[in-house]
C-alpha cells in the first residue's frame, strides 16, 4: 500500500526545488524508521536478466541506508550552520547520481506493482482535437467522392452538423470521463483510507493516531510540520506511555452477545460534521433561545404528534382489509413461496450494466448507435470499481438504504455468490427506453453547535451556551461546482452468501416492502424496494441459494418456506424462556426482531418496559414487590386518576362513531414508541445526537423538554403527563453511555437555572450510570419480573394488542398505528401519499402481533422447597447460574477436582508439559502444549514458533473424518517475516490471528483447509507479541505485548481503536482475555490483574504478590448483572489456581477461593 508514495517521493527527490527534496527527505527517513519491513520489501527485487536472477538491493551498501545514518547524523549535529539539503546528504545523493539508471528500473518496477493494486492511477481518453480531426477526416473522404457541386455544398452542410454533433458528444463524453475520474479517485481514496487504516498503528504516520494538523487551510510544509514534531515527541517516548490522540467515539452499530451494542469506536467525522474546529469548539456565545414552559419533557416536538379525532378525520384514510398488506409470518402450516414476479429488476442483457468487454474496438465510426452503446457502457463503469474482482451484476433493483432516520436511494445488486447494495445510483429508463444507472444528488448537512469544555463546572452558568445550530445543506453532485463530486464516497455493502446468516420481512414506512439482512458479524443491512412484488423476488432468491451459515441453512436446492423456518424459531425461543435457557432481555430481543422492530429503523426500534418504579429510595428491595412496575398493565393505565381520563376519553370517541369509516376509538393519542422518543433517550450518543439535530431543524430542543432526568421521565410516563405513556428502549439494560455527555454537548439550561448535562440519576444509582445500567437489569432478570413479564408481552405483541382484549386492558391506540389498517394503495396521488406516510410515521407504530393466545408464563423454579432440596430445578437454574457457583445457592462457591491428566497433544520436542491452552469440551477437559492454540469446533489445534515462520494444524479430537489424535493435517509456512510467538483462534476456528516477534499482527480466514489473509497489523513498535485475545461476538481484537502495551482492534474492519490505559510500566503482557457475554477485557501485566470494559474503562485492578505471582489470566462470560459469578481465574507458578469477583461499585477484585496443586 505504500508503492504509489514511494514512487512519488523518488520523483520528488530528483526535484530542483530545495524545499521539496527536503520534505521528500523527511518522509522516506520516516518510512524506513517506522516501516522498515514494508520498505525491504520494495527497495530489494530480483530481476530476470537473460536466464540470469540479478538482485538490486538499494536500501544498503550506501543505498537508502546511507540517506537514513545521514539524516541521525545531521539531527546530532542540530544548530549549527545551515546547510543545502544536497550539501547535508552529500553521501546519498553521491551515490543516487551515480546509480541513477539501476535506481530507475527499481522504481519501474515499484510503479508497476502500485498501478496493478491501484488501476485508476493511471486513466487516458482521447483528446477533444484529435476526435473532432478525425470525424472531419471522415467527412472529408466522403466529400471527395460527391461528383456534382450541389452535392459539394449539401455535403459541406453536413460536415458542418457532424462537426457540431461531434464537438457536442466529445463535449459530453470527456465530462463523462471526468466524473468517472472523479469517481475512481473517490473509490481510490476510500480503498486508501481502508488499507491505511489496516496499516494503522497506535501512534501510525499515516492517519489519526498522534498526527493531527489543526489548520483549516492544511498545506504541505504545515503537514510535514506536524509530522516531524509528532515523531520527534514519540521518540523519546515509552510506547505504553503514549496517550492514543482520538477525542470523539461514536456507537459502533454491529451488535453482539444478546443483540447488544456496547462498542464505541473512534468518530474521525465528528468535527467536519459539526462544523467545529478542534481549537475553537469550546468557545461560547450568548444564548438567544427564549426559553418555553419547563413543567414537561419532550412532548409536542417536530418529531412526534398527537393524534385527535379531528385530525384523523382530515386524513381521510381508508380502512384496509384485514387480510391486505399483512403477511403473517407465524402460522404453522406450510406456505407456498412467492412466484419470482418480472418487476422493474432487469438482467444485464436487458439493462444498462453491460460488459465493457464486450464494447466496440476505439476505431470504430461514431454513428447514433455506438454512442448509444458507450453511454451504456460509461454508466456500468460508474459501479463498476465499488465491487469485488470476480463478481457481476446479473440483476439490479432500486431500494433505498435505512439507517436510523437517515434514507439513501441506492442499487441492489445480484451477484452470483453475494449480494451489493450501493449507494447514490439509481435505475432509469433513457430516451430510449433503455435503462441506465445514474448518480443521485446527496446532501451533505452540517451542524453548528457549540461544545462544553469537558473540565468545566458543568453548574456554572457562564460555562454553557448555545450558539447558532441552523444546519447547513451542501450538494455534493451535479450544480456548478464539478470538485464537490470528488467528496461523494459511494458506500458499498457486499454480503456473501457464505456470510449471510438472516434475513427477515420488514415493514417500512407502513408498507410491506422491506427486507434486513444480517451476516455473521451480526450487521445489520436495511433496505425497502418500490413494492412487495421485489422484495418476495428477492427473498425467494436468497432462499433458493446456498446459506451455509444461515438459520435458514439446509440442503442446497430443496424448498425452504420462511413461514415455517419464522413460526418453528418463535416456538423455539418461547420454549427456551419458559424453561430458562435464555435471559428475559434476550426473550424481549428475539420478540421485537420476530415482531418487526429493528435498530436500523427508529419508526419501529426495539421496545422494552420499564421494571422498577422506585426512584426515589437510597437503596433497592427487590424482595418487595413495590419496588417494580404492574407488567399486567399498559403505562396509560397506571395512575388511575390519569387512567380513568382514557377511559372517559375512548367512551367519548366511541359515542361519535357514526359510520365505518369514521376512525376507531382509542384510550391513546400518543403512542409507547416512536422515532422521537428514541432519541429524546439517545441524543448524547453519536451517531444519535446528529439524527436528533436534524429532527429538530438543525438545534436541539429545549432544554426542559429534553431527556436529563430518569425519576421525572418515569413519573411523567408513569401517571403525570396525559400525553405521555412511552416505555423504554433496550440500552436502558446495558449501556451506560447513553446516559453520559461524552462529546460536551451544550445542551443549555432549564427554566430553573439547571445546566443540562449527564442525565440526573436516581438515588440508589449512587450518581453511576454504570451502577444504574446493573441494577436496571437485575431488576428485569429477577424472579418478580420473570414471574409477570408475559403479561407485559401480551399487551405489546400478544392477543391483549387489538380486539376487545384491548379494549379491556385498556391498551388501545390509534388504528393508524397498526400494520394493516390504513388502506395506502388507494391513494394515487403521490404527494399526498408521502404526506400522509409521513404523518402517520409521527403516531408510532405497533409490533405485529405475534400470538392470538396468552403467552405461556415463565417456570419459577426453587431449588428448595419445604427444607428439601428439589434436585429436578437444578438443570432450570443452571443456564442462568453465575459462572463457577452453586446452581440453586449463587452465593455459594464450592469446587473440587476431580480428575488429573496431562496434556498429550503438541509436546512433540517440549522438554516440559506446560500448558498453552485448554478447554472443557463435552465433559472432557482438552489441553494443548505451551506453542498450541485450539480450535474447538472444528476439533483442530494449531502449532507455532518453529524457524519456517508458519504454523501446522492438528487433529485434536477423533471425529467421523479424522480417526487419529494428534494428526497433522496441513502446513502453513512463511506466514510472516519472522517465526510466530503468539496465536489465537475464533470459537468457530473460521478465524485466527497470529503475531510476530517482529511486533506484526495478521488476520487470516481459515475455511478448514486453506490460510487466507485478510489484513497486516502495526501498532506494537518492535516489541515482540507476547498474547493474544479474540472475541468473534463483539469483534475484538485485544493484543499484549513485551513492553506492556496493550491494544484493541477492530475484528470486522481490522483497523485500530484504542490503547488501554493502566498504571502498569516495564512489565511485559503475559495474558489477555475477552468476556463475551459482555465484552469486558481482563488482562495480566506483570503482577498487575485487571479488568476494562470494552471501551478502555479500567473497572478493577488488584497487584499480587510477586512470590509465586500469577503467570496467566482467563476471563469467564459472567455477565456483569450477576454480582457473585467468578469473572477471572488466575494461574501462579506454584501451581495455583485462584478464582476471582468483582465488586462493580468499590472497583476491587477479591479473591474468593484458592485451590492449590495437590489439595
Amino acid at each position: 500500500a505504500v508503492a504509489p508514495l514511494v514512487v512519488s517521493l523518488h520523483f520528488l527527490l530528483s526535484a530542483t526545488r530545495e524545499d521539496l527534496r527536503s520534505l521528500a527527505v523527511s518522509v522516506m527517513v520516516a518510512l524506513l524508521r517506522h516501516r522498515e519491513s514494508a520498505m525491504s520489501e520494495l527497495l530489494v527485487a530480483q530481476f530476470d536478466r537473460g536466464g540470469q536472477v540479478e538482485t538490486i538491493d538499494v536500501i544498503s551498501r550506501g543505498g537508502f541506508r546511507a540517506l537514513l545514518a545521514a539524516h541521525e547524523a545531521a539531527e546530532m549535529s542540530r544548530g549549527g550552520k545551515p546547510q543545502s539539503v544536497k550539501r547535508r546528504y552529500a553521501p546519498f545523493f553521491d551515490w543516487f547520481e551515480k546509480n541513477y539508471d539501476t535506481v530507475q528500473i527499481l522504481f519501474d518496477s515499484i510503479e508497476q506493482k502500485a498501478l496493478a493494486k491501484f488501476p485508476a492511477l493511471e486513466q487516458s481518453t482521447i483528446e477533444q482535437e484529435e476526435a473532432v480531426e478525425k470525424a472531419q477526416k471522415l467527412v472529408l473522404a466522403r466529400i471527395t467522392e460527391q461528383g456534382s457541386a450541389d452535392q459539394t455544398i449539401l455535403s459541406g452542410l453536413q460536415r458542418a452538423d457532424l462537426s457540431k454533433r461531434c464537438l457536442e458528444k466529445t463535449t459530453e463524453y470527456h465530462n463523462r470521463w471526468k466524473r468517472q475520474g472523479f469517481d475512481d479517485l473517490a473509490s481510490g481514496a476510500t480503498k486508501w483510507k481502508s488499507a491505511l487504516r489496516q496499516m494503522k498503528g497506535a501512534h501510525s504516520i499515516w492517519e489519526g493516531g498522534q498526527v493531527v494538523v489543526r489548520k483549516k487551510d492544511l498545506t504541505l510544509p504545515s503537514y510535514f510540520s506536524t509530522l516531524r514534531q509528532k515523531l520527534e515527541e514519540s521518540g523519546g517516548k515509552n510506547d505504553a506511555e503514549i496517550v492514543d490522540f482520538v477525542g470523539r467515539w461514536k456507537l459502533d452499530l454491529s451488535e453482539g452477545f444478546e443483540r447488544q451494542r456496547r462498542r464505541l469506536l473512534p468518530n474521525h467525522e465528528f468535527h467536519g460534521l459539526y462544523n467545529v474546529d478542534e481549537d475553537t469548539e469550546y468557545m461560547t456565545f450568548p444564548n438567544d433561545e427564549s426559553g418555553e414552559n419547563g413543567d414537561t419533557d419532550f412532548l409536542g416536538g417536530p418529531g412526534q404528534m398527537v393524534a385527535t379525532a379531528e385530525l384523523l378525520k382530515d386524513l381521510n384514510l381508508k380502512r384496509a382489509n384485514p387480510s391486505d398488506n399483512q403477511v403473517d409470518d407465524f402460522d404453522e402450516v406450510d406456505d407456498v413461496q412467492t412466484a419470482a414476479t418480472a418487476s422493474t429488476a432487469m438482467s444485464v442483457n436487458e439493462s444498462s450494466v453491460n460488459d465493457p468487454r464486450n464494447g466496440d474496438g476505439e476505431n470504430s465510426e461514431p454513428d447514433e448507435e455506438s454512442l448509444n452503446k458507450n453511454e451504456d457502457s460509461s454508466s456500468y463503469e460508474l459501479i463498476n470499481g465499488l465491487l469485488q474482482a470476480g463478481d457481476y451484476p446479473e440483476r439490479s433493483y432500486n431500494v433505498r438504504r435505512c439507517t436510523g432516520l437517515e434514507v439513501a436511494k441506492a442499487l441492489l445488486l445480484w451477484c452470483s455468490d453475494a449480494i451489493y447494495v450501493v449507494d447514490g445510483f439509481e435505475q432509469t429508463i433513457g430516451e430510449d427506453n433503455e435503462p441506465r444507472i445514474n448518480r443521485v444528488e446527496k446532501e451533505q448537512t452540517i451542524f453548528n453547535v457549540t461544545l462544553r469544555h469537558k473540565n468545566s463546572n458543568v453548574e456554572s452558568k457562564a460555562n454553557s451556551s448555545t450558539v447558532n445550530k441552523k444546519a447547513s445543506r451542501t450538494k455534493s453532485a451535479g450544480g456548478e461546482q464539478p470538485p464537490s463530486e470528488v467528496i461523494y464516497q459511494h458506500r458499498s455493502k457486499r454480503i456473501s452468501f457464505d456470510e449471510l446468516y438472516a434475513v427477515f420481512r420488514r415493514r417500512y414506512q407502513l408498507q410491506q416492502n422491506a427486507l434486513e439482512f444480517f451476516d455473521t458479524n451480526k450487521h445489520g443491512t436495511l433496505i425497502a424496494f418500490d413494492g412487495n412484488g421485489e422484495r418476495e423476488e428477492v427473498l425467494g432468491k436468497i432462499l433458493q441459494s446456498k446459506l451455509p451459515n444461515s438459520i435458514f441453512s439446509s440442503t442446497y436446492g430443496t424448498y425452504v418456506s420462511y413461514s415455517k423456518v419464522m413460526a418453528n424459531l418463535k416456538i423455539k425461543i418461547e420454549n427456551q424462556w419458559v424453561n430458562g435457557k435464555i435471559s428475559n432481555f434476550d426473550f424481549l430481543m428475539q420478540l421485537n426482531s420476530l415482531a418487526g422492530r429493528s435498530f436500523n429503523d427508529l419508526t419501529q426500534y426495539p421496545v422494552f418496559p420499564w421494571v422498577i418504579a422506585d426512584y426515589e429510595s437510597e437503596e433497592l428491595d427487590f424482595e418487595d414487590p413495590s419496588t417494580f412496575r404492574d407488567l399486567s398493565k399498559p403505562m396509560g393505565a397506571l395512575g388511575e386518576d390519569r387512567a380513568a381520563s382514557f377511559r372517559e376519553r375512548y367512551e367519548s370517541l366511541a359515542s361519535t362513531i357514526l359510520s365505518e369509516d369514521d376512525p376507531p376509538p382509542f384510550h391513546y393519542g400518543t403512542h409507547y414508541s416512536t422515532s422521537a422518543y428514541v432519541l429524546y433517550y439517545l441524543m448524547r450518543l453519536e451517531p444519535f445526537s446528529r439524527l436528533a439535530l436534524a429532527l429538530q431543524g438543525g438545534r436541539f430542543d429545549v432544554a426542559d423538554r429534553l431527556f436529563h432526568d430518569v425519576g421525572k421521565s418515569w413519573r411523567n410516563a408513569s401517571g403525570n403527563n396525559l400525553q405521555d405513556v412511552r416505555e423504554l428502549i433496550p440500552e436502558f439494560y446495558y449501556l451506560p453511555d447513553f446516559l453520559v455527555n461524552s462529546n460536551g454537548f451544550d445542551f443549555g439550561e432549564t427554566q430553573k437555572g439547571t445546566t443540562v448535562d449527564d442525565v440526573t440519576l436516581p438515588p440508589w444509582a449512587k450518581g453511576d450510570p454504570y451502577r444504574f445500567v446493573r441494577l436496571n437489569r437485575k431488576a428485569l432478570e429477577s424472579p418478580h419480573v420473570s414471574k409477570h413479564l408475559h403479561k407485559w408481552v401480551d399487551l405489546i405483541f400478544g392477543y391483549k394488542q387489538r380486539g376487545p382484549e384491548a379494549v379491556a386492558a385498556q391498551n388501545t391506540f390509534v388504528h393508524v398505528t397498526y400494520e394493516g389498517e390504513v388502506d395506502l394503495d388507494s391513494m394515487d396521488d403521490p404527494i399526498q401519499k408521502a404526506s400522509t406516510i409521513a404523518q402517520i410515521q409521527n403516531f408510532g407504530q405497533t409490533p405485529k402481533q405475534l400470538e392470538r393466545r396468552p403467552f405461556t408464563a415463565k417456570t419459577i423454579a426453587k431449588a428448595v422447597k419445604d427444607n428439601v432440596i428439589d434436585f429436578g430445578t437444578i438443570a432450570l437454574l443452571a443456564p442462568l447460574t453465575p459462572p463457577l457457583r452453586v446452581a440453586g445457592a449463587p452465593h455459594r462457591l464450592k469446587i473440587r477436582p476431580v480428575m488429573t491428566d496431562t496434556i498429550k497433544l503438541g509436546v512433540v520436542e517440549q522438554t516440559d508439559k506446560a500448558v498453552g491452552d485448554v478447554c472443557f469440551v463435552k465433559g472432557q477437559l482438552m489441553g494443548a502444549g505451551r506453542a498450541c492454540t485450539l480450535l474447538v469446533e472444528q476439533k483442530k489445534y494449531i502449532r507455532f514458533g518453529g524457524l519456517n515462520n508458519g504454523l501446522s494444524v492438528h487433529t485434536s479430537m477423533i471425529s467421523t473424518r479424522y480417526r487419529e489424535v494428534d494428526k497433522l493435517l496441513t502446513i502453513h509456512d512463511g506466514l510472516h517475516r519472522a517465526p510466530i510467538c503468539a496465536a489465537k483462534g475464533s470459537r468457530d476456528g473460521s478465524c485466527i490471528v497470529t503475531g510476530s516477534i517482529d511486533s506484526t499482527l495478521r488476520v487470516w480466514r481459515y475455511d478448514g483447509d486453506c490460510l487466507s489473509l485478510k489484513a497486516t497489523l502495526c501498532g506494537h513498535s518492535g516489541s515482540p507479541i507476547k498474547c493474544i485475545g479474540l472475541s468473534t461476538t463483539f469483534g475484538v481484537i485485544a493484543t499484549g505485548c513485551a513492553q506492556g502495551r496493550v491494544i484493541l482492534w477492530d475484528l470486522r474492519s481490522t483497523t485500530f481503536v484504542r490503547t488501554l490505559q493502566h498504571g502498569t510500566t516495564g512489565y511485559e503482557v503475559l495474558s489477555v482475555s475477552i468476556n463475551n457475554t459482555n465484552g469486558n477485557i481482563v488482562t495480566l501485566i506483570g503482577t498487575c490483574l485487571a479488568v476494562a470494559d470494552i471501551n478502555g474503562l479500567e473497572i478493577a485492578s488488584e497487584r499480587l504478590q510477586e512470590l509465586n505471582g500469577p503467570s496467566c489470566a482467563v476471563a469467564t462470560d459472567c455477565p456483569e448483572w450477576m454480582e457473585d459469578g467468578v469473572v477471572a481465574i488466575t494461574g501462579h507458578k506454584n501451581g495455583e489456581i485462584r478464582l476471582w469477583t468483582l465488586d462493580y461499585d468499590k472497583g476491587i477484585l477479591r479473591n474468593v477461593l484458592v485451590l492449590p496443586e495437590n489439595p
